[in-house]
């Protein structure tokens, strides 16, 4: 099971999404925050989009 989810800090997250990219060839990933507070969950996602550089502007 723990190979099915990715946690840590933000930069070992980022980290290990990279390295998923890696090993599937790919730059496009889609990620799932699984939480029971909302707030949290938003959270998790502005912490991967703020470690990726990422402003929140649709491309």
């Amino acid at each position: 099971m723990k190979q099915s989810y990715i946690d840590g800090t933000p930069e070992q997250v980022r980290d290990k999404i990279e390295e998923l990219a890696d090993v599937y060839a790919t730059d496009d990933l889609g990620i799932v925050t699984i939480c029971y507070d909302f707030a949290d969950r938003v959270r998790s996602y502005e912490l991967v989009a703020e470690v990726f550089g990422l402003d929140g502007q649709a491309a």
